[in-house]
């Protein structure tokens, strides 16, 4: 379980590549069942729209990407998802990714092709039906309802489930919480309030694993400083006892962690700032693992020979890729919501990211990321990176841009930080040291800062 949407997408995708890696190097190894999950509705609905074709390797890429979630103000991905394990299980009839499928799917394609209630939806499947709305089970039920059953057998063929805390309890997850997983993993719990780990342990004691940074950003509470407007008392009572984790709640009761003091994910000198900013304590035990040397990391140094010839930069000392700052003062506005914007400044980050998709280095949209620290100068960034020809950079549109607190357990090979504020208006919430932490710590091979100098 993880803390954020975004997020728990990541996670899930990482723990899919690696758990086929070591799935490949094993006599019988099978494809590994990792599901993310979503709104139950959600997957419904998607599992409909499309159910009726025929499956190819390449599914996931024709309908990849993060779209807008219908029920929930988040967003749903196709890939890895229950809807995707579903059609797989049902019309799949290879290899995926090098490897049989396991027999806890086909259990679930003899379910489906074997049991007369499902008739109605193999019809369907097959191109016999022609709207989904005629597909009828025993009783007259709805064709939904047979769907999301089948989904339900999707999740209890699951080797993991990774979700969000709130969707943990839907109905559709709840029966593999309570008696197929064998142990939990909280992610992000430094960001993770305390009573969503109830949630999660629900029933009975077994293995609960924590990983999390308090450095970073704390949980959300939007009811957090605000006051009723008569009485100036605050609106909720247990606001700052919510703001505490889960991960600062141990901590504090003296319960023992292990506070791991080596980089393993972010090129070798990547983290050097980070590291002097918001980890100074840790300076004398940091190391860098044998992951992030260059090697291990080609495109940081193919960034950094073409920032020295394009903009000049100054190279980094031999075996490390530094950050690059790169001076754009430009006017902060404020918004009537009170939020923060800076068109020099994102007018300088779409130049970058044009430079960067144009630059020959084989830098894709997927690979970038820009954060910002306000909503505001989000929107104006999405602006800039949506107007022009798009012929002239047909991927710009597709670069992931949000701020600090959607970022939260994301990360980009090149991450682009505009920091918005200058010298005259100072540096405002942005120098929040929770919010820097997460800031400098999201790229694993180039991070450029755009900014103010004057300012930091």
């Amino acid at each position: 379980m993880i803390e954020g949407t975004i997020a728990a997408t990541n996670l899930a995708i990482r723990i899919y590549k690696l758990t086929v890696q070591v799935s490949q190097h094993t006599d019988r190894g099978c494809l590994p069942v990792i599901i993310r999950g979503y709104n139950p509705r959600t997957e419904v609905q998607a599992f409909t729209s499309f159910a009726a074709e025929e499956w190819t390797e390449d599914m996931a890429k024709k309908k990849g990407g993060m779209k807008p979630d219908p029920y929930q103000s988040s967003t749903w991905e196709y890939w890895l998802s229950p809807a995707f394990w579903l059609f797989t299980a049902i019309k799949c009839n290879g290899d995926q990714a090098g490897l049989p499928l396991p027999p806890k799917l086909l259990a679930v394609r003899e379910t489906a092709q074997n049991d007369p209630k499902f008739a109605g939806l193999l019809q369907y499947f097959n191109g016999e039906i022609e709207h989904f709305g005629q597909v009828r089970g025993p009783g007259g039920r709805r064709g939904e309802g047979l769907v999301g059953e089948l989904l339900s057998l999707i999740v209890d063929a699951a080797d993991a489930l990774v979700t969000t805390p709130h969707m943990y309890g839907e109905p559709l997850y709840i029966g593999f919480r309570d008696n197929i997983a064998r142990g939990i993993a909280l992610n992000e719990a430094g960001a993770m309030k305390q009573q969503d780990v109830i949630l999660a342990m629900d029933r009975g004691l077994r293995p609960c694993l924590l990983g999390g940074d308090e450095k970073q950003l704390t949980p959300t509470v939007m009811t957090h400083a605000k006051r009723d407007t008569i009485t100036e008392k605050p609106l909720n009572m247990f606001a700052s006892f919510a703001k505490i984790s889960v991960l600062e709640h141990l901590k504090r009761t003296s319960y023992p962690f292990i506070m791991l003091s080596t980089q393993y994910r972010i090129v070798n000198g990547g983290f050097d700032v980070a590291l002097d900013v918001c980890y100074p304590e840790f300076k004398a035990n940091f190391k860098y693992g044998p992951t992030t040397s260059l090697k291990n990391h080609p495109k940081a140094t193919k960034v950094e020979a073409w920032a020295s010839t394009a903009l000049g930069a100054t190279r980094s000392p031999r075996g490390k890729v530094l950050p690059l700052f790169l001076n754009c003062p430009g006017i902060c506005y404020q918004s009537e919501s009170w939020s923060r914007f800076n068109y020099d400044q994102c007018d300088r980050a779409g130049l970058l990211v044009d430079n960067l998709l144009g630059s020959g280095l084989g830098i894709t949209a997927g690979d970038i990321g820009i954060i910002t620290p306000y909503r505001a100068n989000m929107e104006v960034m999405e602006g800039v990176l949506a107007r022009g020809d798009p012929a002239d950079h047909p991927s710009r549109r597709n670069v992931q841009v949000d701020t600090a607190d959607s970022f939260q357990g994301c990360e980009r090979s090149i991450v682009i930080f505009v920091l918005t504020v200058n010298s005259v208006k100072g540096p405002q919430f942005v120098a929040d040291p929770h919010r820097i932490c997460l800031d400098l710590s999201r790229h694993r091979d180039f991070l450029f800062v755009i900014g103010d100098l004057d300012t930091c």
